[in-house]
């Protein structure tokens, strides 16, 4: 008979059920009953669980090769599958298609029912060894964690695993490390996600699986604790046996002010970034209607003409009586008179960026004890302790004398600073480099607005006192660190 030899395995450094074994299995079993091998099909490196005919190397034998064998022969039956499911189904195709299938170790054969029912207990038996397989890794890898150790798998972004006395452990990779620190430190700046990525793409920096970055993926390394050395799982945090967040990475990416600095900025800009989507307008975010309402950008075309106003969002209220009658301004128009009146006045100031200057805040370290407390006393509650009342006891006790040291730590507030860059508004503007970029500086600055109005404003101006805009229906106010400068210079030129 003919023969088609099967051979898998889930890692090839697995000497007890190398393929070369395995082959020799299968070629003896085939001598011995007088068959003749006339192919195989190997898959190395792919789990038992996969189901047979979307296996690489069996696969297309079961589908397109099938008039070229007679059994499926193979050193054991969780070879073939570790799936009873899978195996049960293979069993059935080759009945259906006059083959068998055989074990080259296991006095199996599928020929008959008595045959195939033990080839099914076989299977049963090896989909259980998978999950107790699964099991074993799975408690394994939760052990090294535990012990500040990597336990396998895709390392988080920054990061490559070393060996040290015998295990594996994690350590900034250099190249890696550096972008983590890039996206930290501009974002922290005042420049965008989205823009960041973009300018990581243009450079050509690809993320670890050679993709283009995406203001998605950025946030998730941003947003993520392990950049400064904090184990998660799953998204979420790893906690020691008191309930905080455990620190397995002696030497993280990203320090602890920084991080705190970093989620304060993202959290400030919630609202801001998701108005900085690409193609958005100019002025979306920082744009509004003299009705209050924010002022968002129609697009279209009609009679082969593109149009593009700016349109108060009030004009869209379901009840007709609440709805604005402001009209829409052509974008242009707005854009225009919005950023050229403020270079005109502002153009040659200093830019003073604003920075974000972290206090000594434990604020996060004492909500990490408390929710570590809060989560003992419902365990207590629960009896999850059983009769443990001493460890739970000693447990809070733990808890309680940490957080009274955190509590007794001085405290400073964070602030915002305005800190010279040395460079005009002019300066800035000019070097910024698309759209995306343009919007983002408007959006940080304090206290600019733009504000359309229903009618001809009599005396269109920044700042009181000072010479009128044209802008016709457009006022706009101007950054609150521009106000007195202007004001000073207005003064001294009287």
């Amino acid at each position: 008979m003919r023969v088609l030899g099967v051979v898998r395995l889930s890692r090839e450094t697995d000497e007890s059920t190398s393929p070369e074994r395995q082959r020799e299995a299968v070629i003896r079993w085939s001598e011995l009953h007088g068959h003749t091998i006339v192919g195989w099909a190997e898959d190395l490196d792919v789990s038992g669980a996969l189901n047979p005919w979307e296996r690489p190397g069996l696969g297309p034998w079961l589908t397109g090769r099938a008039d070229e064998f007679d059994v499926i022969a193979a050193w054991k039956v969780d070879r073939l599958s570790r799936r009873l499911l899978h195996f049960v189904s293979l069993v059935e195709w080759a009945d259906s298609h006059g083959k068998a299938v055989a074990s080259a170790t296991e006095p199996i054969n599928t020929t008959d029912r008595f045959g195939r029912m033990i080839a099914s207990m076989l299977a049963m038996f090896a989909e259980f060894e998978r999950d107790a397989i699964r099991e074993r890794i799975a408690g394994g890898r939760e052990t090294l964690r535990k012990e500040g150790r990597w336990g396998g798998g895709h390392p988080p972004y920054g990061y490559r695993p070393v060996r040290v006395d015998g295990g594996w452990k994690l350590e900034p990779d250099p190249e890696a490390a550096a972008v983590v620190r890039e996206l930290v430190s501009r974002v922290i700046a005042g420049a965008s996600v989205l823009s960041v990525a973009r300018s990581l793409n243009d450079r050509g920096v690809r993320t670890r699986g050679g993709a283009e970055w995406t203001a998605s993926r950025a946030f998730r390394v941003l947003r993520s604790r392990t950049i400064i050395g904090q184990a998660e799982y799953q998204g979420k945090p790893l906690t020691d046996a008191d309930g905080i967040p455990r620190q397995i990475i002696d030497d993280p990416i990203v320090s602890h002010d920084d991080w705190r600095k970093l989620q304060a900025v993202l959290d400030s800009r919630a609202k801001a970034e998701k108005v900085r989507t690409h193609g958005a307008a100019l002025l979306l975010g920082v744009g509004f209607c003299e009705c209050g309402k924010r002022l968002y950008r129609q697009s279209g075309v009609s009679k082969d003409k593109l149009y593009s106003y700016y349109v108060c969002s009030g004009r869209k209220a379901a009840n007709a009586s609440e709805r604005c009658q402001n009209k829409p301004i052509r974008s242009a128009v707005l854009d225009g008179t919005a950023v050229d009146g403020l270079l005109a006045l502002a153009g040659d100031f200093e830019f003073s960026e604003r920075r974000f200057i972290p206090g000594e805040n434990h604020a996060d370290e004492l909500a990490q004890i408390d929710k570590a407390l809060s989560d003992a006393r419902e365990e207590w509650d629960l009896g999850l302790y059983g009769s443990d009342r001493k460890g739970y006891l000693e447990r809070l006790g733990r808890l309680n004398e940490r957080r009274q040291r955190v509590a007794a730590l001085p405290t400073t507030a964070d602030r915002w600073e305005m800190v010279p860059t040395g460079r005009t508004f002019a300066e800035v503007w000019g070097g910024l480099p698309d759209a995306e970029g343009r919007r983002a500086f408007l959006l940080s600055l304090d206290g600019y607005r733009v504000t359309l109005h229903a009618g001809q404003i009599a005396t269109p101006s920044l700042l009181p006192g000072l010479p009128p805009l044209e802008g016709g229906r457009v006022s706009v106010q101007i950054p609150h660190d521009l106000q007195r400068q202007l004001l000073e210079r207005a003064g001294a030129a009287r």
